[in-house]
């Protein structure tokens, strides 16, 4: 979990379980796919230079980036993204005095249920989005869900 601090808020992003997780990168699927191309095999993970792995664009410029990204999201049918801003917002809670409550309300409707008026601002939410994205699909890689060969070439 990951905790910032927006506006004057701290916020708390979470963990989605693994079937949220799925469905979120499913939806994702085609940003990543425009993004993949201009990656030139450069790791999303560089180290900082105190020992700790940050997130790089690597050869891919920023304009580059956005061009990409913006393409992308204006193809994306609206059901698909509010499925994955409200999901990520969903694993997002606020401090409220001495404890944590839930961004968005149990059960609420598509792009609703905010619990805290300051939360609903664009800015906000997709920094937010993008927090809890990157705290719940930073770790994935085909290697960790393809099967891993043997010496003798068998699958384990």
């Amino acid at each position: 979990m990951s905790e910032i601090q927006i506006n004057g808020d701290i916020f708390l992003c979470g963990r989605m379980n693994a079937r949220k997780q799925f469905h979120v990168a499913r939806r994702l699927t085609p940003i990543i796919n425009h993004l993949v191309p201009l990656m030139n095999g450069t790791p999303m993970l560089v180290n900082d230079g105190t020992g700790t792995m940050v997130p790089s664009l690597g050869n891919l410029g920023i304009v580059q980036a956005i061009a990409a990204i913006s393409d992308t999201i204006r193809e994306l049918p609206d059901a698909d993204a509010d499925y994955v801003i409200d999901t990520c917002l969903d694993a997002v809670k606020f401090r409220s005095g001495n404890s944590w409550a839930p961004l968005r309300a149990p059960g609420s409707p598509p792009g609703g249920g905010l619990m805290l008026g300051s939360a609903d601002r664009f800015d906000t939410q997709m920094r937010l989005v993008g927090e809890v994205l990157w705290e719940n699909l930073s770790d994935f890689s085909l290697e960790t869900v393809l099967p891993s060969q043997t010496e003798n070439g068998q699958t384990a």
